[in-house]
């Protein structure tokens, strides 16, 4: 058994070292094969990369951009690390407007290749076309740093600060281009463009000639060029670029209305309109001509073909928030306020955070009296653009909608703040000051304003109405005919020297004028509309309801005009239409002050005063400060009789202006009414010392200084009154009775006579001059002026007694029974009948 256990054991030791061995050999063999495997792929795999690398650079070759975008990202998936892959596909994929994608495969290659300047000019060109300029100035500067000689890279850095407005560093750029490329007219060209950014017009047309000395043809130069010429009054230069682009490209829609815009701007309207119709029949639908067109008809008032441009324009491009932004102008400058606000809003819709379109809105929104809505769209304007000017002009005016001139004086404050130079503010506050009889700072605002906008005919236009209000005539005149000068096919002018002239009595002048108007605008409102008013002034109605009737066809819905017209029916004793147009006025804006106001002086004279106190008492709501509101609301009170509520409003008025010369008139009529005459004289000796050229308020004087027996002193402001206004008959008679009340009856003869030429009623006053000639025995004289009296009173009771006394005087005893037989006839209650007729019995009658 032994035997058998040792001699088995050597047996099996060497089988276990023979599989050991197998094992070895095998692990051995398969790392061999695994190792040649390797290799053989990795051989291949090169073969591979570089196969499709082939194909990637030949597709470029042939512009197949999505195909070399397929091939290079194969030949990545070989090679992990092949440089040249991520570039090319980076590149395109530039081509392909993939500037994300490109970006990530510039990073790689610069990663790969951190010191080759392609990677980051590469990057550089994608990141300025997403926006992205601070990166790109980056990504070039790093190229210039690894290849100082590339032209490109400073002209791309330059065109980043472009973007940037960083104006200098981009002509700083651009010159370090045009150095190393000096022939590039591109690089020129955005020199030019930076210069003239920068307003160095010199250096910018210089670069501008240079590029088109590179490129003649190239009408993009052009253009630039014509732009420079035209900023530096080269207008025939600026003209003959314009030209050529037309040779160059003469079918170009676009080139036509370039022109057209030149032209509109040197104020050539015929040939913009020409040029812009040109574009319109090349290409129907190049929205921004239309706009361009529609802005020049509306220049020109001609409001229906500016509509219908401005529709088509966004017919064309429904989301266009300008063309709305355009058309809603347009609309309000019509008086076509619910229209203009549905633009408004659409435009605000599309361009929410537009400060100039809610700027509109506030503007529309006020001119509806919607007060609270206009104060939040501009506040919210203010919020988007803190030194946006026009958002507090238009916070301004809201606030002086409101009565608030206080509020209106800061904003305006705020606007001059940021641009002291503001033609708008100064003729804004310059508005309110005249409001405020501030008219010397008036005016020296008005020559601000001129001073800043020495060309804007709407300047002269408002400086013009302020010289009219202070009788300046000639002042005004020469306002209003260079106006004419400026705007030569704006009607507003010889709207305005109409008016005056009318003022001043030259009706004929007046007429001509409104017919030099209407020449310019055959369909302006505003011509009608003004002279309307000059008719009404006139007395010659039907006349002035005729142009209102006109006006309102034109303007339907503007107030001032409805305003008018209903107080040209009340004068016509047309009733129902004058409350009409009143009610409309108030339907239109409910919250519009001076449309209650009016109708409730309309109101007040129906002596309904009920319903013209709830619309004074609306228009205090409204306006709780303004003193024209409390002052009518405290004449309805007077006209009713309610004095004490009149003086009420009158306190308020003269709390808020100490120097309200017509509250203080008001307060002393009623307090003379009541005989507070001492109140009285008080608030008109504060009016005088305000104004001692008020003629009504020594009038005034006098009548109290007479109750209280002061007739000396009476005598003396009715001859001051007088000397103001030398042709006025009242005041002429007011003297003659004061004169004949202190006894002196010849003075006041002179005085009388004077006034029965201009009398409206000379009937009695030539019965009146009779009794006083009779008086002082001038018995020729009082029968003709009884005689005269008779001719215009021919039943007058009065008049045939004191034909009758002076022809008793006379001796001429049958003419005065005669007379005598008449005066009892017409007056048989007479308190001298019996004494008449017994003279009439004692002398044959």
């Amino acid at each position: 058994m032994q035997t058998q256990g040792i001699s088995t054991m050597p047996v099996l030791r060497s089988e276990y070292v023979s599989k050991r061995g197998r094992v070895l050999t095998i692990i051995m063999f398969s790392i061999t094969v695994l190792l040649l495997l390797a290799t053989f792929l990795w051989i291949g795999a090169r073969r591979i990369n570089n196969f499709f690398v082939s194909r990637g650079d030949a597709a470029i070759e042939a512009r197949d951009y999505k195909s070399a975008q397929w091939d290079y990202t194969w030949a990545i998936r070989f090679d992990r690390q092949d440089a040249h892959a991520y570039l090319e596909r980076g590149f395109t994929r530039q081509q392909l407007a993939l500037e994300q994608n490109a970006i990530r495969d510039f990073t790689r290659y610069i990663g790969l290749r951190p010191d080759d300047a392609s990677g980051y000019f590469a990057r550089a060109v994608s990141e300025t076309r997403l926006g992205k300029y601070t990166e790109a100035v980056g990504d070039f500067g790093a190229a210039i740093e690894r290849e100082p000689t590339n032209a490109a890279a400073y002209a791309g850095r330059g065109r980043a600060y472009m973007h940037m407005n960083s104006w200098q560093d981009a002509v700083n750029d651009l010159g370090a281009a045009i150095k190393l490329a000096p022939d590039e007219s591109g690089y020129v060209l955005d020199r030019a463009r930076s210069y003239s950014a920068l307003n160095q017009l010199d250096p910018a047309l210089a670069d501008a000639d240079r590029a088109v000395q590179l490129e003649p043809d190239d009408t993009s130069i052009l253009s630039v060029r014509s732009e420079l010429r035209e900023r530096k009054g080269d207008m025939s230069g600026a003209q003959a670029d314009l030209d050529r682009i037309i040779q160059l490209i003469p079918s170009s829609a676009d080139a036509y209305g370039r022109r057209g815009a030149f032209y509109e701007r040197r104020g050539n309207d015929q040939q913009a309109l020409a040029d812009y119709q040109h574009a319109i029949a090349l290409d129907a639908e190049l929205a921004w001509v239309y706009t361009r067109l529609g802005l020049l008809q509306q220049r020109r008032a001609e409001y229906d073909a500016a509509e219908a441009s401005l529709t088509q324009a966004i017919a064309l491009q429904p989301n266009d928030a300008a063309a709305l932004y355009r058309r809603a102008d347009l609309r309000y400058d019509v008086g076509h306020y619910d229209l203009a606000l549905a633009d408004a809003s659409k435009a605000l819709e599309l361009a929410p955070n537009s400060p100039a379109t809610l700027v509109l809105r506030a503007r529309i929104q006020r001119a509806q009296g919607k007060f609270a809505d206009a104060s939040t769209d501009v506040s919210r304007a203010i919020e988007l653009d803190a030194s946006y000017v026009s958002a507090y002009l238009e916070r301004a005016r809201v606030a002086r909608a409101q009565g608030d001139t206080n509020a209106a004086l800061r904003d305006l404050g705020k606007a001059l703040e940021l641009s002291p130079e503001s033609a708008s503010a100064h003729a804004d506050r310059a508005a309110i000051y005249t409001n405020e009889q501030l008219y010397d700072a008036a005016l020296a605002d008005y020559d601000a304003a001129i001073t800043q906008r020495p060309d804007d005919a709407s300047l002269y236009i408002a400086r013009g109405k302020l010289n009219r209000l202070l009788g300046e005539t000639d002042s005004a005149v020469a306002d209003f005919s260079k106006a004419t000068t400026l705007a030569k096919n704006d009607p507003e002018g010889y709207i305005e020297l109409g008016v005056v002239s009318a003022d001043g009595g030259k009706i004929d002048q007046s007429l001509q004028y409104f017919a030099r108007a209407l020449q310019l605008g055959a369909n302006d409102a505003r011509v009608f509309a003004a002279r309307g008013h000059v008719y009404a002034d006139q007395g010659n109605l039907s006349a002035a309801i005729d142009d209102l009737n006109q006006s309102l066809r034109l303007r339907p819905d503007h107030i001032p005009t409805l305003l008018t017209r209903a107080r040209t029916y009340t004068r016509q004793s047309k009733l129902n239409e004058a409350l009409a147009d009143f009610n409309r006025a108030v339907e239109l804006q409910p919250e519009n002050v001076d449309a209650l106001l009016a109708r409730a002086r309309y109101y007040a004279q129906q002596q309904t005063f009920d319903l013209a106190l709830k619309d004074a008492d609306t228009a205090v709501t409204h306006r709780p400060n303004s003193s024209d509101a409390l002052l009518a609301r405290a004449r309805i009170y007077a006209q009713k009789g309610d004095r004490s509520h009149a003086l009420s409003d009158v306190g308020q008025v003269l709390t808020l202006d100490a120097t309200n010369i017509e509250a203080r008139l008001l307060s002393a009529r009623l307090y003379s009414s009541i005989a507070w005459n001492t109140q009285a004289l008080n608030d008109i000796d504060q009016v005088l010392a305000l104004n001692p050229q008020d003629a009504n308020a020594y009038r005034l004087r006098a009548d109290l200084r007479k109750r209280l027996g002061d007739i000396t002193g009476a005598q003396a402001d009715l001859e001051r009154a007088q000397a103001l206004m030398p042709g006025n008959t009242a005041l002429a008679l007011r003297q003659a009775e004061l004169l004949e009340q202190q006894g002196k009856l010849r003075e006041a003869l002179v005085l009388y006579a004077q006034a029965v030429s201009v009398s409206e009623n000379p009937g009695e006053l030539y019965l009146h001059i009779g009794k006083l000639r009779y008086q002082l025995a001038q018995y020729h004289k009082s029968l003709a002026n009884f005689q005269a009296a008779l001719e215009r009173l021919p039943n007058n009771p009065d008049a045939y007694a004191g034909v009758g006394r002076s022809q008793r005087q006379l001796g001429n005893f049958n003419a005065a029974i005669a007379a005598f037989k008449q005066y009892l006839r017409l007056a048989p209650t007479a308190p001298d009948r019996a004494e008449i007729t017994a003279w009439i019995r004692k002398h044959g009658g």
